[in-house]
């Protein structure tokens, strides 16, 4: 009776979670009636169950609460489809999490978990690496070594490490050799920028060898041999221990030193491993000690199972056993210490008799144990998270609300009786178009609930954003659209109305195409909004100083959304100069991560280290001869379509190839295009026409779409926009002549630049290439890259004419195909090259004292001074 009293007494009311009101209908319905009251008060006060208007009130905010469901479906299965290829272009889309939430290594820790996720590598670590210069300031350059004279001081050149490879106990000295040259292969792969590394070594081992007295448990069935090979596993693991990887799942169930479990932005956060995941905390703790400490391997031994105390213990070096603490035993830097278990002694007492453990034996079960370990750090396992491909819902299947009135309205699936008068089926059809203009709207926003995979695609062909459908399971349904009910032959009308009724929709919507813009521009923000970035400056700046269109501006979103798994995860890294062979550095993709980012963010479509002093061709530019002394040329996009031709014929075939590189160099920017009736032409930066369209166009979209696609392609395959990163860096050298030049101040100790090296990049790009030769395009460049660059590195930009790009790109070439470190003439060419390059300005005048509102401003730094004329 007390339990049955106490269980009475418990508080069993049911808490009710608030519905949202969009879910509610009672919540909807009382809204709506609100609203009447407040708008027609006045002229209907009859607001009873049997009012037509109540009836259609009640049923509309039923229906609401259906769409409202349907918004709620969870976001994959809104994107789901049974189409396989929508299905397939959905998946393409997003990034899985190895790809969107690692990123290139960047720190130390990173770079380390790199090294230990190679095959025959036990432990990695990274030291800054002594390399010095000297500044002799009275003589105002760098020096090698130390020449004594006054005023000469040292300058440590920053970010160049020596790394140091531990190997697994079972790596021979052959295969440490093959090891070791993958280690730097991998490093170089993903070095970042302003950094390098010297040649990996072996860490030098020091060998310690543990001896003592201990006392085995009595009466326990314990195997002596198994307890050593226990003993001098886990003293091996306590002076260098395995850093173990983890399976995703085995993540998810860890914990961190503080108890709290792993977030997945956690366990993905760092570089791509092979073998599962590393864990932070153990790499840290996985350092080269410096001091060894006795109390924490007596308290090792003593938690081995069957091992019951520990007598005697002592830990010493081999070389050196005399140690003057032993309780606190150094070890010499930087050296690995390792068990040296053949010259080790350890006596075994078991209820008071000495027992002897069999060497063979404990060699047995030691390699087992050495064997299990390299088992957990080796084994592949490239976990990644599922990606959920959803539940295709069908949100845009609509039945009309009006088939849910009573019967009696007759608008329902049963409509009016037969018997009925004219009048009355008229009525009838009347209510029903009025409720008509609610069915559509509700069945439109079903097709835009369907459509969700469209609306947020980032292909560049896909431009609706408005989708309709019709309200076709309306008994009647096409009288009330007005459309043709007169099927054609072999047809029906139940298989021809709604397509018609679909086009008549979208026919007579009235959304203008600056409307479907908009929209179209606000979904790819928001998308971009996602990854933390934005294009509201870029947008500006393009569109009203270049003259961008907007579908222009919509497709270079659409590329950046595209590119951006893979340039924002690089966009700290440097190129691989150990790349082969050698001429595969130039014309290719090895770039900085930084030249990626800079070309997505400034829509420069060939992202390639290459020649940008001449524009380049391909199959697509064409030179033929029509006709004698007429030869023209043609650009042709993808598709074999002719965008751009000749406007006339030319005398030679080299004529032609010449006017054609002219051409493609002018229609790198919007002004160039002039419409001509139902075609247009290119016109230079003189005005005279250099290239036609490709063909006429039935309108004016027509042809703006032709200009923006040739505009588009041009600067794609032919701009010559471009630009070089190098890093400062790469180009030391060991010989006094070959040293990058200093800027000191002589009476001045504090304002000098003793250090060209450390941290420094040159930032070349053409200065008369498409939309670089506008100066506040330009201007807007140079902050992008000055914005971009990694805040710990000081960039020089610099925009060079044609003279100097020619000089430029062939030393740059030279110097890439012979790699850094190569101290020959090349090097010596191209720092006199590099350092010898100017920025170049347009020219202008200085105002004329007689009428100076003539010529506009001249503002330092940003114009060269040209000639005035004569008066």
């Amino acid at each position: 009776m007390v339990a049955t009293a106490d269980f009475l007494s418990v508080d069993l009311t049911i808490q009710r979670t608030p519905l949202e009101t969009a879910l509610d209908q009672p919540q909807l319905y009382a809204l709506g009636l609100d609203a009447i009251r407040r708008l027609a008060g006045l002229v209907w006060t009859d607001h009873n169950v049997h009012d037509p208007g109540v009836t259609v009130l009640e049923l509309a905010s039923y229906v609401l609460t259906d769409l409202a469901h349907r918004a709620t479906f969870p976001v994959e299965d809104l994107l789901a489809s049974d189409d396989t290829e929508e299905r397939d272009a959905v998946r393409k889309g997003f990034s899985s999490a190895r790809q969107l939430l690692t990123n290139r290594a960047l720190t130390i820790r990173d770079y380390r978990k790199l090294l230990i996720d190679l095959p025959g590598i036990r432990n990695a670590w990274l030291y800054p690496a002594d390399v010095t210069y000297f500044a002799d300031r009275p003589k105002q350059r760098l020096r090698v070594s130390d020449p004594g004279t006054p005023g000469v001081v040292p300058v440590h050149v920053h970010g160049v490490y020596q790394v140091l490879i531990d190997f697994a106990d079972d790596v021979d000295l052959v295969a440490q050799t093959g090891i070791l040259r993958q280690a730097g292969v991998l490093l170089q792969a993903n070095r970042n920028l302003c950094e390098d590394f010297l040649a990996p070594l072996a860490v030098t081992r020091q060998d310690f060898r543990i001896c003592g007295d201990i006392e085995l448990e009595p009466g326990r069935e314990a195997d002596v041999s198994h307890i050593q090979a226990q003993i001098f596993f886990q003293v091996e693991q306590y002076l260098a221990p395995d850093v173990p990887n983890y399976s995703l799942a085995e993540m998810q169930q860890a914990r961190k030193p503080d108890g709290s479990s792993y977030e997945i932005e956690e366990i993905f956060d760092g570089p791509q491993l092979m073998c599962g995941f590393i864990k932070d905390d153990e790499v840290d703790h996985a350092n080269l000690p410096e001091t060894l400490k006795l109390s924490d391997v007596i308290r090792i031994v003593t938690e081995i199972p069957g091992v019951l105390a520990v007598r005697d213990l002592l830990i010493v070096p081999v070389d050196s056993p005399d140690v003057p603490d032993k309780w606190v035993v150094p070890v010499s830097s930087p050296q690995r210490p390792q068990l040296a278990r053949e010259k080790s002694r350890l006596v075994y007492h078991k209820d008071g008799v000495p027992v002897l453990p069999l060497s063979a034996a404990v060699d047995t079960f030691y390699s087992q144990l050495a064997a299990k370990a390299t088992a957990l750090v080796e084994t592949p396992r490239p976990d990644d998270l599922a990606f959920s491909a959803g539940r295709p819902r069908h949100a845009d299947r609509y039945y009309s609300f009006q088939n849910h009135f009573p019967a009696t309205y007759g608008i329902g699936e049963a409509g009016v009786n037969s018997d009925a008068p004219p009048r009355r089926q008229a009525q009838a059809r009347q209510f029903k178009a009025y409720l008509l203009f609610f069915d559509q709207i509700m069945a439109d926003f079903c097709a835009q609930l369907e459509r969700l995979r469209d609306l947020f695609s980032i292909n560049p062909e896909m431009e609706k954003t408005y989708f309709y459908q019709p309200v076709d399971t309306l008994l009647g349904y096409e009288q009330l659209y007005g459309i043709d009910t007169t099927p054609p032959a072999g047809k029906t009308l139940l298989e021809v109305a709604p397509g018609l009724v679909q086009t008549l929709v979208e026919t007579k919507a009235d959304e203008s195409p600056e409307v479907h813009d908009a929209r179209r521009h606000r979904f790819l923000d928001h998308l971009i909004a996602r990854y933390a970035e934005r294009f509201h400056e870029y947008a500006a700046i393009v569109q009203a100083v270049i003259g961008t269109s907007s579908r222009t501006l919509r497709r270079h979103k659409c590329r950046f959304l595209e590119a951006y798994p893979t340039t924002g995860g690089l966009r700290g890294g440097a190129y691989d100069y150990t790349a082969q062979p050698p001429v595969s550095r130039w014309d290719s993709l090895n770039i900085s991560g930084l030249e990626q980012r800079l070309c997505a963010l400034l829509d420069i479509g060939n992202a390639k280290r290459r020649d940008f002093s001449v524009t380049p061709v391909d199959g697509h530019a064409a030179v033929m001869t029509v006709g004698p002394g007429d030869c023209r040329f043609q650009i042709t996009n993808d598709a074999g379509a002719v965008l751009l031709k000749a406007p006339f014929g030319f005398p030679t075939l080299d004529d032609a190839r010449t006017a054609m590189a002219h051409a493609l160099e002018a229609c790198q920017v919007p002004a160039a295009y002039l419409q001509q009736a139902d075609t247009f032409l290119v016109v230079d930066s003189a005005g005279q026409t250099v290239a036609q369209g490709g063909s006429h166009f039935a309108d004016a979209d027509q042809l703006n779409r032709a200009i923006d696609d040739c505009l588009d392609f041009v600067r794609q395959r032919y701009g010559r926009e471009a630009l070089y990163v190098i890093e400062n860096i790469l180009l030391r050298a060991a010989s006094d002549d070959l040293l990058l030049p200093i800027c000191v101040d002589g009476n001045c100790e504090d304002c000098g630049d003793d250090d060209p090296y450390s941290y420094r990049i040159h930032v070349i790009l053409p200065a008369d290439a498409g939309r670089f030769a506008n100066m506040e395009f330009r201007e807007y460049a140079e902050g992008v890259i000055r914005a971009e660059t990694p805040a710990h590195i000081l960039p020089k930009v610099c925009w060079i004419g044609p003279e100097d790009q020619q000089r430029l790109e062939k030393a740059y070439r030279d110097w890439i195909e012979a790699g850094p470190g190569t101290e020959t003439n090349v090097l010596a060419t191209f720092i006199e090259v590099l350092y010898s390059v100017k920025n170049v300005y347009p020219k202008t005048q200085l105002a004329s004292c007689r009428n100076p509102d003539k010529l506009p401003k001249f503002i330092l730094g940003h114009r060269a001074l040209g000639t005035q004329p004569k008066d």
